[in-house]
């Protein structure tokens, strides 16, 4: 898909100088892609690394048991 953009004199000059031509709408790409990514990414790899936590383990397992236990 080609689009157009608006950027500063400055901005697509420092582009142009630092992406070679055969490059640009990769690196583009990667920009937007990175830009686009859900937050909820990061926070999905947080809850990743809390539930290997043992403590969490631990305390899971207790709860489980609080709730197995009739009235």
């Amino acid at each position: 898909m080609k689009m157009t953009f608006a950027i500063p004199d400055d901005v697509g000059q420092r582009f142009r100088e630092a992406v070679p031509a055969g490059e640009r709408s990769a690196v583009v790409t990667d920009f937007l892609r990175k830009k686009l990514r859900p937050a909820d990414s990061s926070l999905e790899a947080v809850c990743r690394r809390v539930n290997k936590l043992k403590a969490l383990e631990q305390d899971m397992a207790g709860w489980e048991r609080f709730d197995d236990q009739e009235p």
